[in-house]
């Protein structure tokens, strides 16, 4: 309905793969000769599995009975320049998060994000690691073998040796500001209790005010400081760590390093 300049939106839904449904109601309206956009949107996906390989995303790694239902509820501000959710409450698995998140519609990507998870099982959604192979075993299925019969190991241990501060590159293709916080998270078989990260990533550099664990692996963590020049290698400025742990051995395992027994 379009009347004395506002448009109200009533009703604008939509059904979708995956027995999945959208609803989205609310108001136009002309600020400074751009329209504005406030309301609610509403979405409930049965099969959210189904969904994703419809829009062609690869699920190999990730547990069959995760990604299943997803809910969602959160009031939408929307401008030329910025999409605002706010409200946000979204629900799928035994996670739930809920928060803000505001989009900068402009050249170069960037957000901000003020957000909560009540639990995270990270383990259910990464990929499994690689058993390795015991001495004197076959190789698997598929291995590369070179011209005299051996399994070919070049290109495993040239991968091993790159850099490893190479992932640090995506962080380069966009801006943000975030604050999250984790109550309960499992990673590596471990539970991790109230993580929480507060940083701002711009133009490369990544600004740690915060990042903490109050508890991991008999531990806690804190971390603060600067990483600059995350497209190349980066340079700490400000680092300042802090450990304390009841059992440096189980932490070294958590953290994936190899060690003798302390």
């Amino acid at each position: 309905e379009l009347a004395s300049g506002e448009i109200t939106l009533s009703q604008l839904s939509a059904q979708f793969p995956g027995g999945s449904d959208m609803a989205l109601f609310g108001f136009v309206t002309m600020t400074k000769g751009k329209p504005r956009f406030e309301g609610e949107l509403e979405t409930t996906v049965n099969d959210f599995r189904g969904v994703l390989r419809w829009l062609g995303t690869d699920l190999d790694g990730v547990s069959p009975d995760r990604l299943r239902k997803l809910t969602l509820a959160t009031r939408v501000t929307a401008g030329s320049e910025y999409v605002q959710l706010t409200g946000l409450d979204l629900q799928f698995d035994s996670s739930r998060l809920t928060g803000g998140v505001t989009v900068a519609l402009t050249g170069r990507p960037s957000f901000g994000a003020d957000i909560a998870f009540n639990r995270l099982n990270l383990d259910a959604y990464l990929p499994k690691p690689e058993q390795k192979a015991k001495p004197g075993g076959k190789a698997k299925a598929g291995a590369k073998t070179t011209p005299g019969g051996k399994a070919g190991g070049n290109e495993t241990k040239a991968a091993k040796r790159a850099n490893p501060l190479e992932a640090f590159k995506i962080l380069t293709g966009f801006d943000a500001n975030l604050k999250a916080r984790v109550k309960a998270l499992t990673f590596r078989g471990n539970a991790v209790k109230n993580a929480f990260f507060d940083g701002t990533l711009y133009n490369g550099d990544l600004e740690i005010r915060r990042l903490s664990v109050s508890q991991v692996a008999e531990s806690s963590l804190s971390l603060s400081g600067a990483l600059k020049g995350l497209g190349g290698t980066p340079k700490a400025s400000g680092l300042t760590f802090k450990v304390v742990s009841g059992d440096v051995q189980r932490l070294l395992g958590f953290a994936g390093v190899d060690s003798p027994a302390l």
